[in-house]
């Protein structure tokens, strides 16, 4: 059975939808200590992070889901590209929306908002200062999460690692958050099928006291089966294995899945990092932590023996990155060789730079702290959020927050300047701040702009929108 929207303005189901959504995931917006209880399935949970919210988020109606479910994406996209400000993003949403009248040029009001986006940003960027100081990363930190004794970890181990280093956070064994810095690597490539994740609920694969095959190929079924025929007779805990090539076949792919699936191995294939003759070098930096050689159409994949594989205490492989734990190599070597390299331009210096400080700063592993379990996840689900703010504020600088910078923003669309004033209101009512904002609140600059970018996107999806068609199998009843 089919529903059809056919009014050329469905923009009323538009702004209920959006409004239903928004205010019940707002009150959690800035570093307040409201919550949200949820039934989900089994259990009551409670909720204070905007993306997690709108993901449970539903209506009984149709129509109005299908909206609600292009609304989430704001959250979404913002989350992927920064790792925070996604209920601010969903906020600007709001705002654009029900700033509209009922009746309206469409066209108009897209290109008034698309041109309003880009002075925005542009004035965004132009107020920017970098992070210089371990105090400004605490206090974006303390920001993002408000608890300070969180912050002041965050804010040392950013400090330690660096902006582009590697921080994993877990849940932990204890009710106080804890951190370490260990030996490890971090790339940013995910496993190719997530059939490969071994812990469905978190979407990842942890690999424990694990082996790793790396190739500068692309592996066919050929290449690899005389390796897994001398595995087979091994015991599982030896079967764990990461393997990095340029590509994989789907033949083998599929191979390695439905071995998996079935206990046989615990194998999870990851496409190399890099691009071009960069790729080969990433590998050698991979392979340099591990102990192992890389295999290619001289040095064949199927004439390497187990022993010569490359170890590592603990591997977590997600839909983005590789992290490696405790590598079995030593990368000194290696490291002696890049500061020798002499780079031809400040480009390549950089990236120099960047390879030279994964292999010798090691991984941040922070441990959140929780007294439960659920509220140990959200601890953890703050801290990822922090962290993420963090990074980016060291990279790409600060600007001046809870709204303010947002606020003083001035466009040539009234529609988006009003909406800029929204962020500011929501946090007065959250938490009662007042006009004379601290000096020492700031959000990061690419976590606004990213926001900013993903509600006018979504915003203008949807004053474009004309007509909702839903497709769905009508209930059968049976007769007696």
């Amino acid at each position: 059975m089919k529903r059809i929207i056919t009014t050329k303005t469905p923009f009323a189901i538009v702004k209920k939808s959006v409004n239903d959504l928004v205010n019940f995931v707002k009150p959690t917006f800035g570093p307040s200590e409201n919550k949200v209880l949820i039934h989900d399935e089994f259990q009551p949970i409670v909720l204070d992070d905007g993306v997690r919210i709108a993901e449970k988020f539903s209506s009984n109606d149709r129509i109005e889901n299908t909206i609600i479910n292009l609304i989430k994406a704001v959250s979404k996209k913002t989350n992927k590209r920064v790792g925070d400000g996604t209920t601010g993003s969903m906020i600007l949403l709001q705002s654009i929306i029900n700033e509209l009248p009922d009746i309206f040029d469409s066209s108009s009001i897209v290109k008034e908002l698309k041109a309003g986006l880009e002075e925005a940003v542009k004035q965004l960027k132009s107020k920017s200062k970098p992070v210089t100081t371990k105090k400004q990363l605490l206090e974006v930190a303390l920001v993002s999460c408000n608890n300070k004794e969180i912050a002041e970890i965050i804010s040392e181990v950013i400090n330690n690692v660096g902006p582009d280093g590697s921080v994993s956070v877990e849940e932990g064994s204890e009710n106080k958050t804890t951190y370490e810095i260990t030996d490890g690597f971090q790339f940013d490539q995910g496993y190719v099928s997530h059939y490969m994740a071994n812990i469905p609920e978190k979407m990842e694969s942890c690999l424990k006291n694990a082996r790793v095959l790396i190739a500068d190929k692309t592996l066919e079924i050929s290449d690899v089966m005389p390796l897994m025929e001398k595995l087979v007779k091994l015991p599982i805990q030896e079967k764990r294995i990461l393997i990095i090539a340029n590509d994989f076949s789907q033949d083998l792919t599929t191979l390695l899945v439905v071995n998996g699936m079935k206990g046989v191995f615990d194998i999870v294939a990851v496409k190399s990092p890099g691009f071009g003759k960069e790729k080969l070098e990433l590998l050698r930096d991979i392979a340099s932590v591990c102990n192992t050689r890389i295999c290619d159409d001289q040095n064949k994949v199927e004439d390497i023996t187990y022993e010569q594989l490359g170890h590592a205490e603990k591997i977590v492989v997600n839909q983005n990155e590789t992290i490696i734990f405790k590598g079995g190599g030593n990368t000194s070597d290696r490291i002696k060789y890049l500061k020798g390299i002499k780079p031809s331009s400040d480009f390549d210096a950089k990236k120099i730079t960047d390879r030279i400080a994964k292999l010798s700063n090691g991984i941040a592993v922070i441990k959140a702290g929780g007294f439960t379990e659920e509220e140990m996840r959200s601890v953890k689900e703050k801290i990822d959020d922090a962290v993420n703010a963090t990074k980016v504020a060291y990279k790409h600088g600060i600007v001046p927050g809870a709204g303010i910078a947002l606020s003083k923003i001035k466009t040539l669309s009234e529609t988006l300047n009003k909406a800029l004033k929204a962020p500011k209101n929501i946090l007065k009512e959250n938490i009662g701040i007042e006009s004379n904002i601290k000096e020492d609140i700031h959000d990061p600059t690419e976590v606004l702009v990213a926001g900013l970018e993903s509600a006018v996107s979504i915003a203008c999806l949807l004053i474009a929108t004309k007509g909702i068609l839903v497709t769905y199998e009508e209930e059968k009843h049976d007769k007696f």
